[in-house]
C-alpha cells in the first residue's frame, strides 16, 4: 500500500498532465470554443499569479530577474485575455474577424520572447529593481508598450494582416512565428549562460518551458482553420509551457521560497564554510611539515596542535550555529505575513556569525605566531651553540625548517592584514585619491628606480572612503604590476580613472584601471587569482604570500564595488576596478586588540 502510494505520489505531475489533457480534448470534441476559452484561461490565471508572486516578494528579491518576468507576465496575459474573448463566436468583437484574434496572438507572443531575452539583465546590480521607483517604471514601459500594440490594431489598423478568412494564415504570421522561434531559442540559450545564478531545479523548469514555447509556435505554423487538429495542438503545447513556468515560479515560490529568493544567501553560507575548512587544511599540512623537520620540538608542535583542536571545535560550533539559524530562517519564510521581519533577523545573524569568524582569524593568527617565533629562535640557537657538533643534513634540516616557520609567520601575518580590512577599518570620509595614488608611488620611488619602471597617474577623482585602505588598494597593485614584470622589459604601468553614470555623486562610480605589460595570465584562472593564498606563479621565481589580491578584492567589497581583471600571457594585464563617489552608510570601525 505505501509503495503504491509513493509510486502515485512521484508520478502525480504526469498524471495530473494527462488527466488535463484528456479532460481538454474531450471538451474540443465537445466545443472548440468552450475548450480555446479554458486553454487561454489556464494561461491568464497563471500569468496573474507569477505577477502576484513577484510583486509582492520584490523587497525580498536578490535581483531584478523575477519581478521583471512577473510584470511582463501581467501585460501578457491580458493580450491573452483580449486574445481570448475576440475568439470566433465569444461575441465580444462581433465587428472583426479571426484576423483579431491572430494579430493579438502574434503581439503577445513577441512581447513574451523578448522579455525571456531581456530578463537576464536583471540578474546584475546595475538593473537590480531594488529602488522604489524603478518597477513602476518597468510597469509604465509594459503599460505603453501594450498600448501601442492595441492602438496599431484597433485604432490606426497599421498592424499587419495575419490571418485571412478561407485562405489561412498570411505570411507576416508564419514568419513571425519563426522569428519568434529564433528569440525563445536566443533567450534560453542567454539563460543557460547564467545556470549558475539559478537554483538547478528551476534553471530546467524555465528551460523546458522555453523549449515548449518554440515547439508552440512551430505548430501554430501549419494550421489552415482556427479550429483544426494542428491549431488545437498548439494550445495543448501552449499549456504545457505554461505548467512548466508555473512550476519554476509560482510552486517553488510558494513551497520553497528559498531556493528561488535567497539562493545566493545559501551560496554564502556555503563559501564560509568552505573559507573554515580550507585554514584548517592549511594549518595542519603546515604543522606536519614541522613535525617532520625536527622532533626535538616536539612541545612545540603539541601546543600548536592543542591550537589545531581548539580551531576545529570552533569550527564545529560555527557549523551548528549556520544549521540552526538555515533551519530558522527556512521556518520564518513559511510564514509569509512575518517574512520581512525573518529576513532582517537572520542577516542580523549572518553578520554576527560573520564577525565571529574574522574575530576567531584574528585570535587564532595571534596566538600561532608565538609557537613559530619560539621554532625560528631554538633552531639559530642549534645552529650557533652546537655548529661544531652538526652535519650538513642536520643544517639542512634546521634551515628548511626555519624556512617553512617563516613561510608560514609570513601567511598568518597576511592573514591578519586580510582581516583588518574589516576588523580595523576606519569610518568613510572624503579622500582624493590623485593624492593617494602620488603618495604610494612616492614609496614605491626605490622599487620604480630598482626596475627601471614608468607609472603614470591621471584621470582619479575625490570619492568617500576609508583613506588607509585606498592606500593600501593602490599599494598592492602597482607593486604588483611592479614585481611581475618579464625579465628583460622594464615595467609600463598606467592608472587611468574616469567615471561612470550620470546624476548626483550619490548615482556616480569611479572606475579606475591599473594596466601593465608583464607577464599577464590565462584568464580561465581570474576567479582563482582573487582567493587567499593562491598563487599563479612559483614562489622560487616571484616572492609573495598571494594574499594581495585577495585584500584588494575586500577592500572594494567593503566600499561597495568590485574588482576583476583581464589579461593576456606575456602581453599584461588590466586590473577594473569600480568604487561609489557616495557611500549609501557608514560602516562601523570595531577596535580589535
Amino acid at each position: 500500500m505505501n509503495r503504491s502510494l509513493a509510486a502515485l505520489s512521484r508520478y502525480q505531475n504526469v498524471i495530473v498532465l494527462a488527466l488535463l489533457f484528456a479532460g481538454l480534448i474531450w471538451t474540443q470534441a465537445y466545443s472548440y470554443l468552450l475548450f480555446h476559452s479554458l486553454a487561454e484561461m489556464f494561461s491568464i490565471v497563471v500569468a496573474c499569479a507569477i505577477f502576484i508572486l513577484a510583486w509582492n516578494t520584490r523587497r525580498f528579491q536578490e535581483n531584478g530577474y523575477l519581478l521583471f518576468i512577473g510584470i511582463a507576465q501581467l501585460f501578457i496575459g491580458g493580450l491573452d485575455l483580449l486574445h481570448t474573448l475576440s475568439f470566433k463566436g465569444m461575441g465580444v468583437f462581433p465587428s472583426y474577424d479571426a484576423n483579431l484574434p491572430t494579430q493579438l496572438w502574434i503581439a503577445s507572443r513577441y512581447i513574451q520572447s523578448i522579455s525571456l531575452l531581456a530578463a537576464p539583465l536583471f540578474l546584475y546590480p546595475l538593473f537590480s529593481l531594488r529602488g522604489r521607483q524603478q518597477p513602476y517604471l518597468v510597469a509604465g514601459f509594459f503599460l505603453a508598450l501594450t498600448t501601442l500594440v492595441l492602438l496599431s490594431i484597433f485604432a490606426w489598423n497599421i498592424f499587419p494582416t495575419s490571418y485571412v478568412e478561407g485562405v489561412g494564415q498570411t505570411a507576416f504570421k508564419k514568419t513571425s512565428e519563426y522569428v519568434i522561434s529564433a528569440i525563445y531559442l536566443a533567450a534560453a540559450a542567454v539563460l543557460w549562460a547564467h545556470r549558475r545564478m539559478f537554483d538547478r531545479q528551476v534553471l530546467v523548469w524555465l528551460q523546458l518551458s522555453i523549449f515548449t514555447c518554440i515547439i508552440t509556435e512551430l505548430v501554430f505554423t501549419g494550421y489552415i482553420q482556427v479550429t483544426d487538429a494542428m491549431n488545437m495542438a498548439g494550445h495543448l503545447f501552449k499549456i504545457l509551457s505554461i505548467y512548466f513556468i508555473y512550476k519554476a515560479i509560482v510552486e517553488t515560490g510558494f513551497i520553497r521560497p528559498y531556493n528561488l529568493l535567497f539562493r545566493n544567501l545559501k551560496q554564502s553560507e556555503s563559501d564560509l564554510r568552505s573559507a573554515h575548512e580550507e585554514l584548517e587544511d592549511r594549518v595542519h599540512q603546515r604543522t606536519m611539515e614541522v613535525v617532520r623537520a625536527n622532533k626535538a620540538l616536539l612541545e612545540e608542535v603539541e601546543e600548536h596542535m592543542r591550537t589545531e583542536a581548539e580551531l576545529r571545535r570552533y569550527r564545529e560550533r560555527l557549523e551548528v550555529l549556520v544549521q540552526e539559524r538555515t533551519a530558522e530562517l527556512q521556518r520564518e519564510v513559511n510564514e509569509r505575513e512575518r517574512a520581512e521581519a525573518a529576513v532582517k533577523i537572520y542577516a542580523a545573524q549572518l553578520e554576527d556569525s560573520n564577525r565571529e569568524l574574522q574575530n576567531f582569524a584574528l585570535i587564532a593568527s595571534h596566538d600561532l605566531q608565538e609557537p613559530l617565533r619560539k621554532i625560528i629562535a631554538f633552531g639559530d640557537r642549534l645552529k650557533s651553540g652546537a655548529s661544531g657538533q652538526l652535519g650538513a643534513d642536520e643544517r639542512s634540516f634546521i634551515e628548511r625548517m626555519q624556512q617553512a616557520a617563516k613561510r608560514m609567520q609570513a601567511m598568518i601575518e597576511a592573514l591578519l592584514a586580510y582581516s583588518r580590512v574589516t576588523t580595523k577599518a576606519q569610518p568613510f570620509m572624503q579622500v582624493d585619491l590623485d593624492k593617494v595614488a602620488n603618495d604610494v608611488l612616492s614609496d614605491l620611488e626605490v622599487r620604480i628606480e630598482q626596475t627601471e619602471g614608468q607609472v603614470s597617474v591621471d584621470g582619479l577623482a575625490e570619492i568617500e572612503a576609508d583613506p588607509m585602505q585606498m592606500h593600501q588598494l593602490f599599494q598592492n597593485l602597482i607593486a604588483n604590476a611592479l614585481k611581475f614584470h618579464r625579465p628583460g622589459t622594464p615595467p609600463r604601468v598606467q592608472v587611468h580613472g574616469f567615471m561612470v553614470g550620470n546624476g548626483p555623486p550619490a548615482a556616480r562610480r569611479l572606475c579606475i584601471e591599473v594596466s601593465d605589460n608583464g607577464i599577464g595570465f590565462e584568464e580561465h584562472y581570474l576567479e582563482r587569482l582573487f582567493q587567499p593564498f593562491q598563487r599563479l606563479v612559483g614562489r622560487s621565481e616571484y616572492e609573495g604570500s598571494g594574499m594581495g589580491l585577495a585584500i584588494c578584492r575586500k577592500i572594494a567589497e567593503r566600499h561597495g564595488g568590485s574588482i576583476t581583471a583581464r589579461s593576456v600571457p606575456n602581453q599584461g594585464t588590466v586590473f577594473t576596478i569600480e568604487l561609489p563617489v557616495r557611500q549609501m552608510g557608514t560602516i562601523p570601525s570595531d577596535d580589535y586588540s
